[in-house]
Formats: C-alpha cells, structure tokens, sequence
C-alpha cells in the first residue's frame, strides 16, 4: 500500500481536484439485522441500514450515519 502522509497535494502546481461521477443506486433499508453476500463475503448489517443494489446486480450494505453522508436522493425521490 502507497503512504501518502506527508504529501501536501496544495503545493503540486499539477495537482487537480476530482470526484466520482454520481451512479444511480436502487436502496432498501433494512427492517430487521440481517447479512448479504457480496463478492467480498457475507457482510452483516443492522436494522435501519440501507441495503443498496449496483447496477450488475452487486449487492451492499450501508450505515444509517454513512448513507446520510455520502448518498443524495435521486431527482424525483423524496428523501428519508
């Protein structure tokens, strides 16, 4: 694994800002603890959790606080 402390990317004078494209995900939260398979292996989650689906049928679980962080409704959708 590369270490990158020490790197100070506002110095680099070639150094760009980017981020990943948004990817339509389908979710479902979960009413009750439960567990998926995903190509890493079983994966555990709690009720509340979302349980997102990938566009080739990948399937993953998501915090309650991580969902809300880093997932924003679809236009269209109502949050919540």
């Amino acid at each position: 694994m590369l270490d990158f402390s020490g790197v100070d990317l506002a110095a680099d004078p070639q150094a760009v800002r980017a981020q990943r494209q948004p990817i339509p995900t389908r979710v479902r939260f979960a009413n009750a603890p439960g567990a998926l398979k995903t190509p890493e292996g079983t994966v555990r989650y709690a009720t509340g959790a979302a349980l997102c689906r990938g566009a080739q049928g990948e399937e993953w679980p998501v915090s309650p606080n991580s969902f809300r962080d880093l997932y924003e409704p679809a236009p269209g959708t109502i949050p919540g």
